[in-house]
C-alpha cells in the first residue's frame, strides 16, 4: 500500500474521529424543532438525524428535556469588554450559558475581566435561548358547591377558569387536570357555582373569560416552522404569540397545530424578488432575514429536499418582499377610541425606547424603561396573571389580564414573584428588574395591549 493511500485514509478517519466522536450534549428547550437544532449549530440535517439515529424524522416526538447529540460548530465573533460588563452579563447578553462561555474562551469563573479586553463569542443568529421551568403553584382545598360546565368551541382553560371566578390552579385541582390537558368541544368540566365564588380581593373584577382579539386569523404549522419565524412573517413577536394563544414556556411546536397570528395588512402585497447567497448564508438565515418561514422558501424555490440542499455563495434564490401598495405611509397606530383605563407606571424610569421606534428591523411594541437592577417592578392595574416564566429574548416575563379586554406585558425581569392564575392588585410587587433576554443593560420592557394588539403605552399612562 502506497504512502499517499496511508495518508488519505489516515485523513478520513481522523477527521471522521473529530466529527462524529466529539459530541455534546444538547437539551431540547421551547420552541425548537429538528431542523432548527441542526441549523443553530451549524450541522448538515443528515448528518444530524444519523448520529441521533432518527430514521424519519417526521414520525420522531420531540419533548422538552430531550437530549440529543450535537457537533458544535456555531460561528463566533469577538466581543470588546466594556466599563459595567461582567462574565455572566456578557454570556447572557449572547444567550450563551456560563460554561459555554468559559469553554470557548478557555478561561473558568475566577478570571479577572478586564475593560478593553477582547473575548470570544458567538453569534446571535446562532446562539441558543435559556429557558427555565416553570414553578409549581400550591393551593388550599376549596369547598364551594360545583356545577358541570360543557366546553364551547374556542373555550381555553384559563378562560373557563375566570369567568367562574376561579384560579388556575383551582379549577385544575378540582377537575384533577393539568395545564397541559387537551380541551375538547363537549368536555364537561366542573367549575364553581358563581353565586358561591368569591374572588381573592373585593378591587378585582372579573376578568372576561378570553381576550376578544381583533384581526386575527388560524396559521396552520407547517414542518419545520419555528415560533420565531411565525412571529416575524405575521409582524409579531415571541410574546404576542404566547399571550394571543394562551402559551406557556413548555409548549413544544408541532406539525399540524393551528395558531392566532395577525392579519397582513390590506395596503400591502407580496411580491417576489431575488436574493443573492453571501458568505454565511443557509437557508434558515435567509428565510429570517426575508420574514419568511424555512418552509415558504423551499415551496418557493421548487426544493424537493431542501434539508439537503447546498447552498453557493452568489446563487440566486427567491424570497417574497412586502410592497405599500398605499400612496401615503400606514399609521404606526390607528387611533381610535378605547375603553376607560387606570393604569399606573410600572417603574419611574426615563424612557430610552419609545413605541414604535425600530430596532433590529423590527418595530418596538412597547417601550423600555431604564431601570435599576434589584428595583421592584409593580402591576399597572387589577388583573389576573395569564403568564409568569420565560420568554425567548425577552428573559423573564409577566402578562397580566385586566378588565376591558386590556393586557399589559413586563420583559426583562431577573424575578418573578407571583404564579400563574394569580389575582394581583394595582401597584403590588411581580417581579425584580434585570437583564435578562437579549439585552445588555438593565431595563424594564412593558407594553399595553388592548383585544390582542399593542398600542402606545403612552396614551394610558399618567402624564409627568
Amino acid at each position: 500500500m502506497s504512502k499517499k493511500l496511508l495518508y488519505i485514509i489516515f485523513i478520513t478517519t481522523f477527521t471522521s474521529y473529530l466529527l462524529n466522536g466529539e459530541y455534546i450534549n444538547y437539551k431540547v428547550k421551547n420552541g425548537d424543532t429538528l431542523f432548527k437544532i441542526a441549523f443553530d449549530y451549524n450541522m448538515n440535517v443528515d448528518n444530524f438525524l444519523k448520529i441521533n439515529k432518527i430514521a424519519d424524522y417526521k414520525k420522531y416526538n420531540l419533548k422538552i428535556g430531550n437530549t440529543l447529540k450535537v457537533t458544535d460548530n456555531r460561528s463566533s465573533v469577538s466581543y470588546k469588554v466594556k466599563s459595567g460588563d461582567t462574565l455572566l452579563g456578557i454570556a447572557y447578553a449572547h444567550d450563551m450559558n456560563a460554561n459555554e462561555f468559559y469553554k470557548l474562551n478557555k478561561i473558568n469563573s475566577k478570571y479577572m475581566l478586564k475593560f478593553g479586553d477582547n473575548l470570544k463569542v458567538y453569534k446571535k443568529n446562532n446562539s441558543i435561548t435559556k429557558t427555565k421551568e416553570v414553578k409549581k403553584v400550591v393551593n388550599k382545598t376549596d369547598t364551594k358547591d360545583t356545577i358541570n360546565y360543557k366546553v364551547k368551541n374556542g373555550d381555553t382553560l384559563l378562560g373557563i377558569a375566570y369567568a367562574h371566578d376561579m384560579n388556575a390552579n383551582e379549577f385544575y385541582k378540582l377537575n384533577k387536570i393539568n395545564s397541559k390537558y387537551m380541551l375538547k368541544f363537549g368536555d364537561n368540566l366542573k367549575v364553581y357555582k358563581k353565586n358561591n365564588s368569591i374572588t381573592k380581593t373585593k378591587e378585582v373584577k372579573k376578568v372576561v373569560n378570553k381576550t376578544d382579539t381583533e384581526g386575527t386569523i388560524n396559521y396552520k404549522v407547517k414542518n419545520g416552522d419555528t415560533l420565531s419565524e411565525i412571529a416575524l412573517a405575521h409582524n409579531m413577536d415571541l410574546i404576542d404569540i404566547y399571550s394571543i394563544n394562551n402559551l406557556n414556556n413548555k409548549y413544544v411546536l408541532k406539525f399540524g397545530d393551528n395558531l392566532k397570528v395577525y392579519k397582513k395588512s390590506n395596503n400591502s402585497k407580496k411580491v417576489v424578488a431575488i436574493y443573492i447567497a453571501k458568505n454565511g448564508d443557509n437557508l434558515y438565515s435567509i428565510a429570517k432575514k426575508n420574514n419568511m418561514t424555512f418552509n415558504q422558501l423551499a415551496q418557493l424555490n421548487s426544493m424537493k429536499n431542501p434539508n439537503a440542499y447546498k447552498l453557493k455563495i452568489g446563487e440566486k434564490l427567491k424570497v417574497n418582499k412586502t410592497v405599500i401598495i398605499a400612496k401615503s405611509p400606514p399609521k404606526k397606530e390607528v387611533n381610535t377610541s378605547l375603553p376607560k383605563s387606570s393604569f399606573m407606571w410600572p417603574y419611574r424610569g426615563s424612557v430610552i425606547v419609545g413605541y414604535g421606534v425600530k430596532n433590529d428591523k423590527t418595530a418596538s411594541r412597547g417601550i423600555s424603561i431604564s431601570a435599576k437592577i434589584g428595583s421592584k417592578v409593580l402591576a399597572s392595574d387589577d388583573g389576573v396573571i395569564e403568564y409568569a416564566s420565560n420568554i425567548r429574548g425577552f428573559g423573564n416575563v409577566v402578562i397580566i389580564k385586566h378588565k376591558n379586554n386590556y393586557t399589559t406585558s413586563y420583559a426583562h425581569l431577573s424575578n418573578i414573584n407571583v404564579k400563574l392564575g394569580e389575582t394581583i392588585k394595582k401597584g403590588e410587587a411581580i417581579g425584580v428588574i434585570g437583564d435578562t433576554g437579549l439585552i445588555d443593560d438593565y431595563r424594564l420592557y412593558f407594553r399595553i395591549s388592548y383585544k390582542g394588539k399593542p398600542i402606545n403605552p403612552m396614551r394610558l399612562l399618567p402624564k409627568g
